[in-house]
């Protein structure tokens, strides 16, 4: 090695500062791990019937649990063809597989993960607030819907062929009975109007688009953005500085009343979405729990999580397979649970899942994800 003056280095000069480490990574050769069980037929000397003999490990799978984990995560999370799971276990695993044998592992896995979303489901539905949310699923050309319930700590989706009430009561159930925070869709009001809150995201989103109009309709939605402001920093103060609720609602009464009468006045404009939009306003008091803020950044979770999470052979089969895929990848990202505190998909989140999958497949079922 050479010096910018010219002079060689040989070891024996001065040595100043500490070591600057530079580290490679490097992938290892992955070879499969074949294992051979050699199963003895027994003749049963009451019938006659030759019957093969039962172990551990053994089983009508040709694949080892992290083998069909990591193909599960390959379809439910990466979303991944059959054939691309086949050319791409063969090329970098070197285990043949065919396109029968892979949709059979998925299935497989859709059912080793229905009863975690039904426990799953039943955590949030007993939760004392839940935020509610639906949003578009394309599926094989055909429109369906993706539907999202999470508490503080579990998030549970479900896809369902329509828009509808019965759609929620599947995912909510019937008796459904704590808040739910919601945008005002139709599809929940059979619950009472007492249990309904307002999402504030929701609403502030609206207000905003009002206020990027021209004239007379800007200036509407930066009034109405300012009580809603003023909504989000009262509720910030008393949740701070550990007020009543007597005080909370003596703060929003006259803020309710100005957010009630503001769209009154839009109703008499000339713009036409303007007063649609002053028209569709029930304007609902901002009552304790419509206040609830955004659960950290989940709903641009949920947006990465429906765009990585399809697969499936028929309608079927895929809403079993992407309500478990869901469900499994949603929850770690909001599980406080084993460590696994607000993880990305792109980070450690498929990895967690795969060690779930095994562990589930291998009979050595985690403890319950449900809070406690």
């Amino acid at each position: 090695m050479r010096c910018g003056c010219g002079h060689r280095f040989d070891g024996s000069e001065e040595r100043v500062g500490d070591p600057v480490l530079r580290q490679k990574w490097e992938l290892p050769e992955v070879v499969p791990l074949v294992t051979e069980h050699r199963v003895h037929g027994l003749v049963c000397p009451a019938c006659g019937t030759a019957v093969l003999a039962e172990g551990d490990g053994i089983s009508g799978s040709a694949f080892g649990p992290r083998l069909e984990a990591q193909i599960a995560v390959m379809a439910g999370v990466y979303r991944l063809s059959r054939r691309q799971i086949v050319e791409l276990v063969d090329e970098m695993f070197g285990c043949p597989v065919s396109v029968g044998a892979v949709n059979a592992t998925i299935m497989r896995i859709s059912a080793v993960l229905a009863d975690p979303w039904v426990e799953l489901r039943d955590a949030v539905c007993k939760s004392e607030a839940v935020h509610a949310d639906e949003t578009s699923w394309r599926l094989r050309g055909e429109s369906s819907w993706l539907w999202v319930a999470a508490s503080a700590l579990v998030a549970c989706c479900r896809i369902d062929p329509t828009r509808s009430q019965a759609a929620a009561k599947e995912l909510l159930g019937e008796d459904f009975g704590s808040f739910i925070i919601t945008d005002r869709y139709a599809g929940y009001h059979w619950l009472d109007v007492l249990q309904q809150q307002l999402c504030w995201c929701h609403v502030i989103r609206q207000f905003t688009a009002v206020s990027e109009r021209d004239g007379a309709p800007g200036r509407l939605g930066h009034k109405l953005l300012d009580r809603a402001r003023e909504v989000i920093h009262a509720h910030r103060e008393y949740l701070q500085d550990g007020h009543d609720l007597v005080w909370l609602q003596a703060s929003l009464a006259p803020i309710r009343e100005q957010i009630q009468a503001l769209p009154e006045t839009g109703l008499r404009g000339r713009h036409l979405k303007t007063r649609r939009f002053c028209a569709d306003q029930d304007a609902p008091p901002p009552r304790r729990r419509q206040l609830a803020r955004p659960m950290s950044r989940r709903p641009t979770r949920y947006r990465l999580t429906v765009h990585q999470l399809r697969d499936g052979a028929s309608t079927k089969v895929l809403e079993v397979h992407g309500n478990a895929f869901i469900t499994a990848v949603a929850t770690i990202t909001t599980d406080g649970q084993d460590d696994i505190v607000d993880v990305h998909l792109n980070d450690a989140g498929p990895r967690h899942l795969q060690r779930f999958i095994a562990d589930a497949i291998a009979d050595q079922y985690p403890p319950s994800k449900r809070p406690r």
